[in-house]
């Protein structure tokens, strides 16, 4: 199965065995875990969240939802229960930096599914 760092607990205990990450470098969370790209260089399957807004939404609306959002994302104790929940670190970006990464993921994973030939049913 694949599942983030919310595991760890059952893998630090034994009943479950952690094979890799498929992030781009191993979890501070379990560091004695390799990530797949140390075998695979060229796999890199991460988990993100994203806040999205309605086309149109004025750029100063963005801009203070994306300055409070750091803001919130920057506390101790909120980054602290994103670590324990699931070793989640917040990677802030730019509307462009973001919508560039929808883009390629929709790239990749298109290309993908054609290849397997996936369809829905």
């Amino acid at each position: 199965m694949m599942s983030g760092t919310s595991t760890a607990g059952q893998i630090r205990a034994g009943r479950l065995r952690a094979i890799a990450f498929t992030g781009p470098q191993r979890s501070r969370v379990l560091p004695g875990v390799p990530a797949i790209a140390e075998f695979y260089p060229d796999f890199v399957m991460v988990q993100w969240y994203g806040l999205f807004a309605p086309a149109g939404t004025p750029d100063a609306v963005i801009a203070r939802l994306r300055a409070e959002t750091n803001k919130m994302l920057a506390l101790p104790d909120l980054k602290e229960k994103l670590s324990n929940a699931g070793g989640v670190e917040s990677w802030i970006t730019s509307p462009e930096e973001f919508a560039a990464q929808i883009r390629s993921e929709y790239a990749t994973y298109g290309k993908l599914v054609k290849q397997v030939g996936a369809k829905i049913d």
